[in-house]
């Protein structure tokens, strides 16, 4: 079988989570059961890079949040993404929506496209304006990419009155969540001020700006040294640790590590040669001004949430462990740490939920993408493991896109001032418009085409990195690619014009990052980053376990949307609704 396709049947994780979970059945289609008042609050829970299988690893470490949704929810055991590009911004595309990539029009985190008055090529991340701020020529942060309506859309088209609030650290898991009405209350950690903020295609009203300035106004700033100190400290082990199960030990993983807030607990803040807005993002601090500002929200006696007679939607993106995994390692004891303390964080939230509105909250918790583990610790602990990374970042000296550029500009006869491919963020292969030839060298100067390019570009890429690509597939050749499993991936993240004109295929535990040899990242299409939780609580779902085969994170929007009675007609998920709420 190739490598590329999961079969999660033989997954581990999957009998390791019906092993734990000891569930009832589901209800039998047919039987006779009453139906359950509609919910009048609808939650999307997301964690950042969460694999199923680092959820389930550490189960016994949890004590609260995580522990009453795996203890007392309906879970989805093999929800997996179908699209490459496995990564924050797609994936908290595809949990507003419920669609694909190739629906939603958010292929990658960043992208590059022609720009129609110059031709060419531009630089766009998934939530740049369209045109920029006249006052500093930069982008402004909105849902101005998103080609589809969110749930929050479709909620707030459906019933005027209703509300939808979304916060995370990152401005992309807050936009995508929240989507594209201007009534929508969509924030996020600002890293270079320190506070929440928003974007100007919103308008949430007075009464949540009123509680984000407060809450700017009290906790945020210099008001963060004072509470979180002067460094991360771990949590205190439970007793019996050494029995639960554990990470890899410090030191057989440091040398692998990006020292972003420094290397071994205690964590110093003031490590993070970027500034205290990264060292905070790089950290459990993130996830509990979320938590703050998320509870806020539901507490509120001016909005009252879900408490006013109309169904509201609630969002809330946990970002800290995508983070901590880039630069410590989704395997280290930092991430962890990370899940102990959101595992506080989500039973505020169930909580509030428990106390404000008993019974009238459904809550859908997932993930946008897993994670790899450090091919490099991997290799150390395990010497028979593949893998590798493709280095991509332009800090490094002959980078993959210089090596690949040098023998195509060989191949094509083109000037050394020419760089034919641009490969950068995600498996996107993205070619570069008005090349020539250089006259006599490979007979008369020419126009270069895309055909050209397609002409060498997968030899090139053998050559120089079979170990580490397993494929190229050409866009121009979609057509006829095969009708495998890898073809669904790839045609679910193509969107004319966003998707460049090839795609990567990666071997197994091989990254594309930014550093040679420590930290590590997403984005394949194997099990690793495409198995994610899906989980199903409150008003409506019992304690069960499904198998589907066909479940996936696209469903997640769509089954909110049923159960509060709102459709989403683009949106290429199914609902998993049980019978008795119909």
């Amino acid at each position: 079988m190739p490598s590329y396709q999961t079969t999660l049947k033989s997954l581990p994780i999957v009998l390791s989570l019906a092993a734990a979970l000891h569930a009832a059945p589901l209800q039998k289609k047919g039987a006779a059961v009453p139906r359950v008042e509609r919910p009048s609050l609808a939650v999307i829970i997301a964690i950042d890079g969460l694999s199923t299988e680092q959820l389930l690893k550490y189960r016994p470490w949890y004590r609260s949040g995580l522990k009453r949704l795996l203890d007392e929810g309906h879970i989805e055991s093999r929800s997996r993404y179908r699209h490459i590009n496995t990564e924050t911004g797609p994936g908290h595309a595809s949990l507003g929506t419920g669609a694909t990539p190739r629906v939603t029009g958010i292929v990658a985190n960043n992208w590059l496209e022609l720009d129609p008055k110059t031709q060419k090529l531009r630089a766009v991340y998934c939530t740049d304006s369209l045109q920029p701020d006249p006052a500093t020529g930069r982008p402004l942060s909105g849902p101005y990419r998103l080609e589809v309506d969110t749930l929050g859309d479709r909620l707030v088209a459906s019933s005027p009155g209703s509300r939808v609030f979304t916060v995370s650290a990152k401005d992309r898991s807050a936009i995508l969540m929240a989507g594209r009405s201007r009534p929508h209350a969509a924030y996020w950690f600002d890293r270079p001020t320190l506070r929440f903020a928003t974007s100007p295609a919103y308008a949430p009203g007075a009464a949540a700006a009123a509680i984000v300035d407060a809450y700017n106004a009290k906790n945020m700033g210099d008001h963060l040294g004072r509470r979180f100190g002067r460094e991360w400290v771990k949590l205190q082990a439970p007793a019996a640790a050494d029995k639960l199960p554990q990470p890899v030990p410090p030191l057989q993983i440091g040398d692998f590590q990006i020292p972003a807030n420094g290397l071994y607990f205690p964590h110093p803040y003031a490590a993070n040669t970027r500034g205290l807005g990264e060292a905070y993002y790089t950290s459990p601090v993130v996830d509990e001004l979320t938590g703050d500002l998320a509870v806020s929200f539901l507490e509120s006696p001016e909005i009252r949430l879900g408490r006013r007679g109309v169904t509201d939607l609630l969002a809330v993106s946990f970002s800290a462990h995508d983070s901590v995994a880039h630069n410590y390692g989704m395997e280290s004891e930092e991430t962890l740490d990370i899940l102990r303390r959101v595992d506080a964080q989500i039973a505020r939230l169930l909580n509030a939920f428990d106390r404000l509105l008993p019974g009238k909250v459904v809550v859908g918790f997932s993930a946008d993408h897993g994670f790899s583990t450090i091919p490099e610790v991997s290799r150390r602990r395990e010497p028979s493991v593949t893998g590798g990374r493709l280095v991509t970042w332009p800090r490094t000296l002959n980078n993959v896109p210089d090596r690949t550029n040098r023998m195509v500009r060989d191949a094509l006869c083109l000037g050394a001032d020419q760089a034919p491919v641009h490969i950068g963020d995600g498996w996107i292969v993205t070619y570069n418009p008005g090349l020539s030839r250089v006259e006599g060298v490979c007979g008369p100067a020419r126009a270069i085409t895309g055909a050209d390019i397609d002409a060498v570009l997968p030899r090139v890429l053998a050559t120089l990195f079979n170990e580490e690509i397993q494929e190229v597939r050409l866009n121009s050749q979609m057509a006829s690619w095969p009708r495998d499993e890898l073809t669904t991936f790839l045609r679910n993240d193509f969107y004319e014009g966003r998707s460049g004109d090839a795609f990567i295929v990666p071997r197994r535990r091989v990254l594309q990052h930014w550093d040679a040899g420590r930290g590590s990242g997403h984005g394949t299409t194997h099990d690793y980053d495409i198995t994610v939780p899906l989980i199903f609580w409150g008003a409506g779902f019992a304690k069960a376990s499904s198998d589907a085969d066909d479940a996936a994170p696209y469903d997640l929007a769509v089954t909110l949307g049923e159960a509060i009675g709102v459709s989403l007609p683009q949106a290429t998920g199914k609902s998993r609704l049980p019978p008795r709420v119909r």
